[in-house]
């Protein structure tokens, strides 16, 4: 029988030197394995054959077991192991090891299948893992690591590379507005037309005076040197918060809320959170006496305007209050607790769309026509009786029919920024290793396993960018922690 698995592994051998190259993973950021819908060769059929000739041979020949693992992967292989994880933080024996400028690992390809599907299904997902001490934000293509001795750094994947970054600018000064003192101490950088901020102070309040502190806080403004600058007074309280522009060149502020409000709004006791629109050109505004008592404004701030929101509402539905904006021009307005109704407000044309009314939040216990998750704010997710999933575009008002859709009590839904995907955490009737991302523009629900080394498990989820899916796993006992990114493959 030897002789014979020898004889055949020849044969085999020669076979295989004769297909395509499989891609290859090592240095991988730089270059990703082709995806299998640009692999169509003729090939293929030979393949084919050879791997239900493979099937024969397969228990009899570790060896070429393991020859054959090199050409093909197959779903439940071998999960990543110590050679697959890029160590960003590690010391020498000596002293700690420098962080190189930049920095490779393998884009490892992942096999998904849809809901209900046997076999080894199809290469949708590419996977990489980065040691860390911590993580600790992902947002805007910008990746915040942390060392062991808690040092941060800001990543970018940049030409299929993990690339550490440089601040743009360091911010540490004393600073007032609206007579408030305090102190901004970040690191800023810039990819493009984007920001990000790192708080490198120690003191993160400022006492205003014996029972009143305040926070100062830097975010991502119009463009990409300027950023808007929020003091939330007593934060704890929601006591009091304004909203400033502040230029990242040259230090200066802008105060243009005072551009646009009446002296009576600017002067109010209590005041709420700027809410911006996606374009920042519109926001929404708290203002009053109390928190119980305040009104919403409209500010339009190209127009330097500010008008009570019930004057554009004309017929407020009873008991629904202003969520979160959809565009431009659209606000959706919901009921608080379960049954849940919804709707969409046109500024423009001061008309009213209903999106649903009455539904619960899971379909189980009360029975009711329609279940509701929100998942950003242009999309939410619709069950019926029957549990046919529904895609709910918010500014359409469009129901798109998706399959795969199950939740329960602990299920979260995550989308990414440009909407295209929606991560869904622990859904109901999945094991603990499943993950399931739904591909709005397919309408499918994707299954496949996070496939993380041995020992770790997941602690949060979160998106990089439009494609790229980041899941925090901490290691049991030590608590080390394992980055792994998840590329879609549209």
């Amino acid at each position: 029988m030897n002789r014979e698995n020898r004889k055949l592994e020849k044969r085999l051998a020669a076979l295989a030197e004769k297909l395509p190259e499989a891609p290859k993973m090592k240095g991988a950021l730089s270059k990703k394995p082709e995806r299998a819908s640009r692999r169509v060769r003729p090939l293929a059929l030979c393949a084919a054959l050879l791997v239900l000739t493979l099937a024969a041979a397969f228990a009899f020949s570790p060896g070429l077991r393991g020859a054959v693992i090199a050409f093909f992967r197959v779903e439940g292989s071998v999960s990543p192991g110590e050679e697959n994880i890029t160590h960003l933080f590690t010391p020498a024996p000596t002293q700690r090891r420098q962080t190189t400028q930049e920095e490779t690992a393998q884009w490892i390809p992942l096999k998904a299948r849809l809901p209900g599907e046997t076999g080894s299904g199809e290469t949708v997902f590419f996977a990489q893992y980065v040691a860390a001490e911590d993580f600790l934000d992902a947002n805007r293509c910008f990746l915040t690591l942390a060392g062991e001795d808690g040092e941060k750094a800001c990543y970018t994947i940049e030409n299929g590379a993990l690339l550490r970054l440089s601040p743009a600018w360091q911010i540490r000064r004393e600073i007032t507005v609206c007579g408030i003192q305090g102190r901004l101490d970040y690191d800023v950088y810039r990819l493009g037309t984007q920001i990000a901020f790192q708080f490198r102070g120690e003191a993160w309040r400022f006492m205003i005076d014996g029972d009143r502190d305040a926070i100062f806080s830097l975010s991502p403004g119009p463009s990409a040197t300027e950023a808007y600058l929020t003091i939330y007074v007593n934060p704890q309280q929601e006591e009091w918060t304004y909203t400033v522009l502040y230029d990242l060149e040259s230090g200066g502020i802008t105060d243009f809320l005072a551009e646009c409000l009446p002296e009576e709004l600017l002067c109010s006791p209590w005041l709420g959170e700027l809410n911006l629109s996606p374009d920042g050109t519109r926001g929404i505004l708290l203002a009053g006496e109390s928190r119980e008592s305040a009104q919403s404004y409209l500010v339009d701030l190209v127009n330097k305007t500010c008008v009570p929101l019930e004057t554009l509402e004309k017929v407020r539905p009873e008991g629904s209050s202003p969520a979160v904006w959809v565009d431009e021009d659209r606000l959706l307005y919901a009921t608080e607790g379960w049954p849940c109704s919804a709707w969409v407000l046109r500024l423009s044309a001061g008309s009213w769309r209903t999106l649903f009314e009455e539904a619960g939040y899971l379909p189980q216990g009360e029975v009711c026509q329609w279940y509701y998750k929100g998942v950003d704010r242009r999309q939410g997710i619709l069950i019926d009786e029957s549990g046919q999933g529904y895609l709910l575009h918010y500014a359409s008002g469009e129901r798109q029919p998706v399959e795969g859709i199950t939740w329960n009590e602990n299920t979260s839904a995550l989308a990414s920024p440009g909407g295209r995907w929606i991560y869904l955490q622990g859904a109901e009737g999945w094991t603990e290793d499943a993950m399931a991302v739904l591909d709005t523009k397919t309408s499918c629900t994707w299954l496949f396993s996070r496939e993380l080394p041995k020992g770790y498990r997941q602690v949060s989820a979160c998106w990089y960018d439009d494609d790229i899916l980041c899941v925090q796993a901490k290691k049991e006992q030590t608590d080390e922690t394992l980055l792994c990114l998840y590329e879609m493959n549209p």
